[in-house]
């Protein structure tokens, strides 16, 4: 309490794998299973891509009239503004997510939709992705972007001192018991993926910045949008 400071009991909610109950005042602290903080859905699942796809529909939609209609405004600009207003919203906070193919799909589904209304393409209409993104310039998928983006903050936290509480939280071996059946994907089950790599060997490599940007971040795509780490 320094500084005058006081905790508002009933804005407060605690998200914890223990029984231990948290009191202030006296009075305990709800319990949840999930809530939203600083932009993200803690734990992440799948609502929080909905979420975050939710919410870039809607600014998206708000700029329907003013901006994707208007033949006055060139394609590359309306590229421009996809890029720098609706794309952020949609994959804040990207490189911590542990995604699922659905998940994966729906991403996508939701990218082409808006390039085909920047373009002006009805859904009637038979046009390939592949053309809509060659006219747009638009090279890198959405998944393709959060994958960078995830390997990027990989190698940030491989090269973080290990008494930090991200490289704490990624080796950490939590008590907490897993549900029965095959074991949930963990995010650092990704980047193997991502890889094609062993993860020990991925860990290593992302200790030396400069190999790990050259290799990983920048490196050369193979035919499954995988980087080519090797020689």
């Amino acid at each position: 309490m320094k500084w005058g400071l006081k905790i508002n009991n009933k804005k407060c909610k605690i998200l914890t794998d223990g029984d231990d109950n948290i009191r202030i005042d006296g009075e305990e602290v709800q319990r949840v299973n999930e809530f939203v903080f600083l932009g993200s859905m803690l734990p992440f699942t799948s609502k929080d891509v909905n979420r975050r796809i939710a919410l870039a529909s809607a600014a998206f939609g708000r700029l329907q009239r003013t901006v994707w209609s208007r033949r006055d405004i060139s394609l590359k600009l309306k590229v421009r503004l996809y890029k720098s207003l609706i794309l952020p919203i949609t994959i804040y906070a990207g490189e911590t997510w542990t995604l699922r193919a659905e998940d994966t799909r729906r991403l996508e589904v939701f990218e082409m939709r808006c390039l085909r209304a920047i373009m002006g393409i009805r859904r009637i209409q038979r046009v390939t992705n592949e053309h809509i993104r060659r006219e747009l310039n638009v090279n890198e998928t959405i998944t393709e972007i959060i994958r960078r983006k995830r390997l990027k903050w990989f190698g940030h936290t491989m090269r973080r001192p290990p008494e930090s509480y991200i490289r704490r939280a990624y080796w950490g071996d939590f008590t907490a018991r897993r549900p029965r059946g095959r074991p949930p994907k963990r995010w650092k089950d990704q980047i193997p993926e991502d890889l094609g790599l062993p993860l020990h060997r991925c860990e290593e490599m992302a200790l030396n910045r400069g190999d790990w940007w050259e290799g990983a971040v920048r490196g050369r795509r193979r035919a499954r949008g995988r980087y080519d780490l090797r020689p």
